[in-house]
This record gives structure tokens, C-alpha cells and sequence, in this order.
């Protein structure tokens, strides 16, 4: 026995229980122990460097040699082995302990312990247990679990001392974590009963525990004290003692949370915010008062309402909890939290009237003043209003002003004299004489004040330059300048030009209007910007050369420097864009090109695609080999151009051969009615899906009323399938098709001159429609004979009975919401007509269906489509008077997305007849 040999079996021994071999100690040694092993294992398998002569070597006796003595050397070889085998196995030992999780670990540990894991207790076990040990939190109890349990120190009897070793029982599990590392894996008992064992309504004891503004906390015999808000007891919160016994009562009880209340204190159940209104009085309590913010009143709500400390009429110290004060006005409502105040409201500002404001805010640059006029905002005045500039007034400085606009809560005010404030633009009329005063030059001529709340342009550079008496920079500020004629104007954009009668125009030397994408240039650098570089190109307007398109780094372009092989890329007389570029444009390609791009942005429709280009090739996502979600930017495509828009410089490219290519496999003239061929999907939409037949650019389109049993969602971009061809209509370059055999309802469609909305493209089976017939019989109680499933033809009215079916130009919104009433025309009114009440805005629906409409005129239901609006009994009726913000249809159509039914209604039919159905 050599020392190597028992110390590689010290090295093997197991560890204490319950302790890993995990700790940074013992995987150094194990670590030292490998590398050792490792060195000298070498010489145990082939034999040391030098060895005996005659006698073979430990390695030749591995290999077989038997009935050889070993010497001294050669048994520390052995030891060396053995001891370099055991460091392996400890090492392989800690690398799978290490894999394995900790949790499983002491699960694992538990069991073989005979212990309980935790993932095997449940709340609300009772369990009997030996004090371990005595901590500052409370006592660690061993109940036969993988870990002891903790009884917090709150929960411990006050007449009892417990020491280790002492045997505890009735003891609940209240609380059970399992993590996955020792520090959240926890069990806590207690000696009390658990919060499943009370019910609401219940009458209990209470000692009081602690004392909050808002509240009581009272020891009821729980796990956790349960809480007595404000409202529900019968005193002040600060007027409790401690250890105070009181009847309670539970009210709620929410996991280990519970709610009491004083016996016998009814509380009134609070007001949803929605029920308050801006601009209400109410009266409130004072529930606490904040330094910080002001008072929060009690007003009845679900939350205390806010009353900043600046909106107050009296001093923040004089307000004490329990006060009653009223008069105070609703000022906002944001959700659930109300503010009020003691101010008359921002809204019942009225123009012209004369305040004093005291100076509260600058806004920066100088660009107003926030002033506190006593109204329940602060009020604005911007700089074009203000006397003097905005440095030179003092803070708390009290400032006479007059309100020019109010704009519910925004009011705009201003320290001028009436007859200096500046009138708004709409005031103002194009032609007309004005004098200014010179603000500043800028680089397209001067800023001008006319008396406008904006400054006027009197330009010398640009669409509609003239010649200014001299140069921008010669003008001084405050230099008046008198006969100036305005010759633009647009109120809703807040600009407006002017220049002097008789004054010379400035010649360009190229209009833009002239100009066209892909027309050659050169020009000078006239500023740089961080978005790209502007380039004088002798236009009306200098060119910008924008940043991505830039052949050298944007330092390297200076004033002054010449640009040759410039090439017009975007020219917008409405925008007054002008762009260059020295890449290629969309007319240097050719559709079917093939190309390689970057994909520079992802956007719901496709992808956008560096293919070297002045602008980004678009890629639709119905032309690419795979879903949207599995490109990323940066990545490089093999693209083919399949589209191309030169006047528009738009490129259009696919992943698809002949996708949307210009080639086309056949002419319409190729295509019968009532025949089959093949095609491709190319998009699914709501209404129906676009099928490749080989026209080209030409896509059929296959109705959803055409797809027979199955919808769009049946349908993938790129399926191939066979369709049937229903109508071709070459001069509108359209052709629909079909998925399976059009029925004879289908063909029935097609005789003869059809009204609108009879083509096979509108036809909708029963079941599809909206409103469907069955479904709209259902809402009425099964009343059939109020609908009509034959609907009114008002197009074959129309042109069988001319003039008598009207239809509107256009489509008008009439939102029926009682805040204001409109006069309905006079020629639409009966004699008789009085002003509606309000049971008559919300008729019954039996008398509105058969009835409603006896006795009126066809244009009345063609302009005013909706009751009451179109009932001549009525004198009067309710419109709305607030602004509406109404959605896109594309916005409602992308959030409601495609019509799925869940069975067709052709099936359900058939299921009903076999006796399938319900």
C-alpha cells in the first residue's frame, strides 16, 4: 500500500450527506488532481522514460505479461494510475451534477434521505415537527420535508419559548415555493387556522396590530393580519390603539389577503368614474392631505380625487383629514383618476375677456410663456403674442392679458394691446394689401410680420421669386416695408407669401416641371445636412442627394464642389421634392433582368431591396419563396426584375420566375367561359383569392362566393389548382374564375343586361351574406314575415323609373348621439312636424320595421338614410357636437381580417337533411 494508492481512495471517498461536491474547494482539488493524473498516467500505460533492465514495465504488464515482480518504481506507477482513474471519475461525477438541475438534485437527495420534497406537500397540510433551530425571524421546524420549515416569528405563541429539539404539532402549511435553487424553496407553517377555514360575512375578534392612513391591520387568528380600510371603521385610523380588541366582520377574502370591517358600518358602494362628468360640482372629504401633490378628496368615487396643490382656494396646512368641502369642479377624468378643482374651468374662458396671470413656465428657444391665469390650466401665450421677448420677463411677474382663443382646456392668451394682436390667417384673403415689418432673412428671402399670427415669406429664391429693392441680408429687424400684395395663402398649412406689385420675377434657369426621372445634371454643393446633401442643379429649388445614395463619406462633400453624372431620381411638384442620384434609375433596367439585393427593410407587404439602385426594389411578399418572417435585413437575394414604373422610378422585383413577368403563356382570346385550366395563388385577401393563369400582369380573380365549400383560408400562395373560367371581360382587363363548377345560380347571374352588383364577382350564397337572411330572422324572434328575401332592385328601378330613386354623389356619416339637434330642411318637413321626444329616438322595433317609413319620400331615405333622420314627423333631431376621429376602412379591414364560417351553409343544409343536425 503506497501513499499515491490510499490517498486515491481518501480522494474517492462520498462526502458528507447533504453537502455538494460542487464547492470552488473541492473542484480546484479535483481540477489539480485531473491534470496530475492526466500527466502521469502517460508513463503507468507505456512504462517510464527509463526503466530496469530485464524487467518489464508496469505498461507491458497491462499489455499481458503475467508472473513479473513489481519494484518500488513501478508500484508508484500503479499508485500514480489509480489515483489519475479516480480524479477521472470524480471529475466525470462533478460534470454531471453539474447538468443536473438543483432542484432535481435535492428531490433526488430527499428521496434518498426519506424525506418528503416539496413538490409533494399542499397548502393547508397539517403536519407535526421538531424545533432544529431558534432564529431572529422565527423558528425552522423539521416536519419530515427535504428542508425545515419556517414558523414565522409573528405566528409564535407570546406565552411560549421554544428551544431545539422541542416537538411542535398542529402545525399548517400556509405556504409552499418551489424553485429551482435552495433560496426559493421554502415551506411556512403556522399555529393558526388558514384563511380557507373563514368566509365572508363571518364575525370575528380583533387585536389591533398597526395603524395606517389608510387603515387598520388587525390580528384575527390568520397567517397574515387582515386590513380594515378607512371607510370601513367607525373612527379615525390614528384614534386606534394597539393590542384595541374590536367586533369585526370579514368582507373579502383574496388568497392569504383578507378584508374586515367594523360591525355594522354599511358602506355606500363607490361610483365607477364614468358616472362623473367634466365640469360637475361635487363635494368631497378630505381623505389625506400630500405635501407633495395637494389634497385627495373623497368624493364617492372608486379612487380619491386630486386636487393640486395650486388649484386650491385656501392654504395646503389648513386642510385636515374628515374636512368637508364643496364646490369643487370636476376638472379631468383620465380612467379611473379624477382631478378637481376650486377654479372656475379652462373651457368657460371666453375670447376678449381681460385676466391677470402671474408667470409660471418659458418654454424653450423663447417660444412662449406658460402664465396661471386662476383658471383650472395654465394658459399659453406664444411668441408672436408677447409684447417683448420672452427673456425679459421675470418669474411670479404679473402680467395683464386677453384671451384670443379657447380650445376646450387650451386657452391661448396674449399681453397686447387689442388692436396688436395677431389676427389668425383664415381672416386674410389672397390679393390683399398688407404692411410688415422685416423679422429676419432667411435663404430663400425675408420673414415678414403682416399682422398674422405667422410670418409671411417675401421670396427671393424658389417657385414665385421676384426681385427683391436688395439683398435679404441688407434688411434690418423692425424695418417696415408698406405695399405688399399676398399672393399665398393656406390657413391649414399657417403659410402665406407676399411680394411688391410691379417687382421683377426671378428667372430659373430650369423649371421642375421640365424635368424627368433619369435626366442627367450636374450641380454644385450648395450645405450639407445630416440626411444627405443639397446640389444647386439650376432648378427652381436645390436637389438633395440623399445620404444612402452618397458615393463618398458625407465630410468629404463640400461647399462649392462640382458633381458631375448626376441623374434625376425624384421629382414631386406637389411636395416639392427634388431628388439625384448617380445610380442607375428604373428605366436602365429591364424587366426579367436578373439581379442580386440586400433586403433593407421589412414591412408587412414585402420587402424592401438594395439591388444597387437610386431607389429600393420593392420584393411583394406574394412573390417570395418563403413567409416574411424568415428574412432578415442585410440578407442578400438572387431577385428578377418583374415590374417597372420609369416615369415613377419604381422597381418591382420576385423570387418567382415569371412572376408577374411581362411574358405571358396565353391572350384572353385563349380563354372559354365554363372551362377548366391551371393556375397558381398568387394572394389570398378577404374577399377572395388572385389566381396566375398565365395572362402576364393579368391575375384572375376567384370570388370567395366562387370557392364552393371552402374559404380563402383554404388557399396558400404558391397552391397549384385547376379553376373553372367564369366570365372574361378583356376591355377591363379582368377575368373571374372558380374553384369548383359554377351551379346554374352561378350562370344565372350572367343573362342578359345585368344591374350593379350582379356580376359573378358579387354573387354571395345564402349564409355569406351580410346581413344573412336566416341570421337576421333569428335577432327579429323568428319573425319571417318581416324580411324580405327578395330585396328591392334600385337599380332596375332606376333606370325603369327614371327620377324616381335618387342615389347620393357620395356617402355621408350620421352618428345619432343626443348632445345638439339639426334642423331638418324645411321642404322635408310635414306641416305638423313637432320636436321628437326622447321615447321617439328609441323606437320598438315592431313598429319600426313594417311601418316606419309610411308616407315619405324616396329622396328623404336616399339623403338621410337612418331613422330618425329621415322621418318627417320630426322637427328637430339629435346630432353629435364632438369631433370624430373615424378609422380607415383598410384599419377596420386589417383588425377584423378574413370572414372564416364555421360550416358552410350548403353543408349545414345537407347535415340537417341526413338528421345530423341539432
Amino acid at each position: 500500500s503506497t501513499p499515491w494508492l490510499s490517498g486515491s481512495f481518501i480522494m474517492m471517498a462520498p462526502g458528507r450527506p447533504g453537502k455538494s461536491l460542487l464547492n470552488p474547494g473541492v473542484l480546484f482539488l479535483v481540477a489539480l488532481a485531473a491534470f496530475h493524473g492526466f500527466t502521469v498516467c502517460r508513463d503507468a500505460f507505456v512504462g517510464p522514460m527509463s526503466g530496469v533492465a530485464g524487467l518489464p514495465t508496469v505498461g507491458s504488464a497491462l499489455r499481458g505479461a503475467r508472473a513479473n515482480t513489481l519494484d518500488f518504481e513501478e508500484q508508484n506507477h500503479a499508485g500514480r494510475l489509480v489515483f489519475g482513474a479516480s480524479a477521472l471519475i470524480l471529475l466525470a461525477k462533478a460534470a454531471s451534477m453539474q447538468r443536473r438541475p438543483r432542484s432535481l438534485r435535492t428531490v433526488l437527495q430527499a428521496e434518498a434521505e426519506g424525506k418528503t420534497p416539496l413538490e409533494d406537500l399542499s397548502v393547508g397540510e397539517e403536519r407535526s415537527g421538531t424545533v432544529t433551530r431558534v432564529a431572529k425571524i422565527g423558528l425552522y421546524i423539521d416536519i419530515g420535508a427535504e428542508k425545515d420549515a419556517l414558523l414565522p416569528q409573528n405566528m409564535v405563541p407570546k406565552d411560549k419559548e421554544y428551544k431545539a429539539g422541542d416537538e411542535i404539532t398542529g402545525l399548517k402549511i400556509f405556504e409552499v415555493s418551489t424553485g429551482d435553487d435552495p433560496a426559493s424553496r421554502k415551506i411556512r407553517v403556522t399555529l393558526s387556522e388558514l384563511p380557507q377555514s373563514k368566509a365572508v360575512g363571518d364575525k370575528v375578534t380583533g387585536k389591533v396590530r398597526a395603524v395606517q392612513t389608510y387603515g387598520v391591520f388587525f390580528d384575527i387568528g390568520l397567517p397574515r393580519d387582515a386590513l380594515a380600510p378607512s371607510a370601513r371603521l367607525t373612527k379615525k385610523p390614528s384614534d386606534y390603539k394597539r393590542d384595541e380588541e374590536v367586533e369585526l366582520e370579514i368582507v373579502s377574502i383574496d388568497g392569504d389577503k383578507v378584508t374586515v370591517g367594523v360591525v355594522g358600518v354599511v358602506v355606500k358602494a363607490p361610483a365607477p368614474s364614468s358616472s362623473f362628468t367634466v365640469g360637475q360640482t361635487v363635494t368631497g372629504t378630505v381623505a389625506r392631505v400630500n405635501q407633495q401633490y395637494g389634497v385627495f378628496f373623497d368624493i364617492g368615487g372608486e379612487r380619491d380625487a386630486l386636487c393640486f396643490t395650486a388649484q386650491l382656494d385656501d392654504e395646503l396646512s389648513n386642510y385636515k383629514e374628515g374636512q368637508k368641502v364643496q364646490g369643487l369642479r370636476i376638472a379631468k377624468i383620465d380612467g379611473e383618476k379624477i382631478e378637481v378643482t376650486t377654479r372656475p374651468l379652462s373651457s368657460e374662458a371666453k375670447v376678449g375677456q381681460e385676466v391677470k396671470g402671474m408667470v409660471l413656465t418659458k418654454l424653450q428657444n423663447g417660444a412662449g410663456i406658460f402664465f396661471d391665469a386662476g383658471f383650472s390650466s395654465d394658459v399659453l401665450a406664444p411668441a408672436p403674442l408677447l409684447s417683448k421677448s420672452a427673456d425679459e420677463y421675470a418669474p411670479q411677474q404679473e402680467v395683464d392679458l386677453v384671451i384670443t382663443e379657447v380650445d376646450g382646456d387650451r386657452v391661448t392668451v396674449s399681453d397686447m394691446n387689442l388692436e396688436d394682436i395677431p389676427k389668425r390667417l383664415s381672416t386674410y384673403i389672397r390679393g390683399q394689401e398688407v404692411t410688415g415689418k422685416v423679422i429676419r432673412a432667411t435663404e430663400f428671402g425675408v420673414l415678414v410680420n403682416i399682422g398674422a399670427d405667422k410670418p409671411a415669406l417675401w421670396r427671393s429664391r424658389g417657385p414665385g421669386a421676384t426681385v427683391l429693392p436688395k439683398k435679404p441680408e441688407e434688411f434690418t429687424a423692425g424695418e417696415e416695408v408698406e405695399g405688399l400684395i399676398i399672393t399665398r395663402l393656406d390657413p391649414m398649412a399657417g403659410v402665406v407669401e407676399v411680394v411688391i406689385p410691379g417687382a421683377q420675377v426671378v428667372e430659373t434657369g430650369v423649371s421642375m416641371s421640365t424635368l424627368k426621372v433619369g435626366d442627367e445634371v450636374k450641380g454644385t454643393v450648395t450645405r450639407s445636412m445630416a440626411f444627405g446633401v443639397f446640389v444647386d442643379i439650376g432648378a427652381e429649388r436645390d436637389a438633395l442627394y440623399a445620404l444612402s445614395q452618397l458615393e463618398k463619406p458625407l465630410e468629404s462633400y463640400q461647399q462649392g464642389m462640382v458633381l458631375t453624372g448626376l441623374r434625376i431620381s425624384e421629382v414631386n411638384l406637389e411636395s416639392q421634392r427634388l431628388g439625384v442620384s448617380m445610380r442607375p434609375t428604373a428605366g436602365e433596367f429591364t424587366v426579367g433582368d436578373e439581379v442580386t439585393g440586400k433586403v433593407s427593410k421589412l414591412m408587412p407587404f414585402g420587402l424592401f431591396v438594395d439591388i444597387g439602385a437610386c431607389v429600393d426594389a420593392l420584393a411583394p411578399a406574394a412573390l417570395l419563396d418563403k413567409e416574411l418572417a424568415e428574412y432578415s435585413e442585410g440578407e442578400v437575394l438572387k431577385l428578377r426584375i418583374s415590374r417597372l414604373n420609369a416615369d415613377e422610378n419604381r422597381i418591382s422585383v420576385s423570387q418567382k420566375a415569371g412572376a408577374e413577368g411581362s411574358e405571358a403563356t396565353i391572350t384572353f382570346a385563349d380563354l372559354v367561359e365554363n372551362k377548366q385550366i391551371k393556375g397558381v395563388i398568387r394572394a389570398v385577401r378577404d374577399y377572395g383569392a388572385f389566381v396566375d393563369i398565365g395572362l402576364g400582369r393579368v391575375d384572375a380573380l376567384m370570388p370567395n362566393a366562387m370557392m364552393g365549400e371552402q374559404t380563402g383560408a383554404a388557399f396558400a400562395v404558391g397552391q397549384e389548382l385547376e379553376v373553372w373560367v367564369v366570365r372574361v371581360d378583356e376591355e377591363a382587363n379582368r377575368v373571374t374564375v372558380s374553384s369548383v363548377e359554377p351551379t346554374a345560380e352561378m350562370r344565372a347571374q350572367r343573362g342578359g343586361r345585368r344591374s350593379r352588383g350582379s356580376s359573378p364577382d358579387s354573387y354571395i350564397p345564402e349564409g355569406f351574406m351580410v346581413p344573412d337572411p336566416k341570421r337576421h330572422v333569428e335577432i327579429l324572434g323568428g319573425r319571417e314575415d318581416l324580411m324580405d328575401l327578395e330585396p328591392t332592385p334600385w337599380y332596375e328601378w332606376a333606370e325603369k323609373f327614371p327620377g324616381f330613386v335618387k342615389f347620393q354623389e357620395e356617402d355621408h356619416n350620421i352618428v345619432l348621439s343626443a348632445k345638439a339637434v339639426v334642423q331638418i330642411p324645411k321642404h322635408l318637413q310635414k306641416a305638423d312636424a313637432v320636436k321628437p321626444s326622447p321615447a321617439d329616438l328609441v323606437p320598438p322595433i315592431e313598429d319600426l320595421m313594417p311601418n316606419y317609413d309610411s308616407g315619405i319620400k324616396p329622396e328623404i331615405h336616399t339623403k338621410y338614410r337612418q331613422p330618425p333622420l329621415n322621418d318627417p314627423n320630426w322637427r328637430f333631431s339629435p346630432v353629435i357636437t364632438e369631433k370624430r376621429t373615424l378609422m380607415k376602412w383598410q384599419d377596420v379591414v386589417d383588425q377584423a381580417g378574413p370572414f372564416v364560417p364555421e360550416v358552410k351553409p350548403g353543408k349545414k343544409v345537407a347535415q340537417e337533411d341526413a338528421g345530423d343536425g341539432d
